[in-house]
């Protein structure tokens, strides 16, 4: 098995639990975020010889970034529209993706979760503005869709 295979493999499992865990629980716990961002940044030190703190710096970053993008909806809208597990995997997910593609990543995952919310409504179910949608299968379909876009690992 290539460097690619092993690494793609090592993800889909990380993104198959977080999908799992969102869908059965409402949550992506905090050991797999971690667990994402350690062998992001592992590979990322291995494969491209990004420095560690550079990695870490970014993670935090983008958990500050999308903290304060949570805080403002809250403020405007007076209820949560991103959850804590989906902010620490937006952070956790930027170890394995470079800056000028997360946005990629948000749109894919917005227009994912768009898809199945317009699909459902057309099945008939009801939509409203307090019903939660699990957002992590759709954040990992992003990472995976990015990463597998943009991947150097030289395949």
């Amino acid at each position: 098995m290539g460097l690619f295979a092993s690494v793609a493999g090592i993800l889909v499992i990380q993104l198959a639990l977080v999908c799992w865990f969102d869908l059965k629980y409402g949550i992506i716990p905090n050991v797999l975020n971690i667990s994402i961002a350690i062998t992001g940044l592992a590979i990322g030190q291995l494969v491209a010889a990004m420095p560690a703190l550079l990695g870490l710096l970014k993670i935090v970053s983008i958990y500050a970034f999308f903290w304060v993008v949570a805080l403002a909806y809250r403020a405007g809208r007076g209820q949560s529209g991103l959850g804590g597990g989906d902010i620490k995997f937006l952070a956790a997910a930027s170890a394995w993706i470079d800056l000028q593609t997360l946005p990629w990543l948000v749109l894919v995952s917005c227009v994912s979760g768009l898809a199945v919310a317009i699909f459902a409504a057309w099945r008939g179910s009801r939509l409203s503005a307090e019903r939660r949608i699990p957002f992590g299968p759709h954040l990992a379909l992003g990472l995976f869709a990015v990463w597998l876009a943009t991947n150097r690992l030289g395949v």
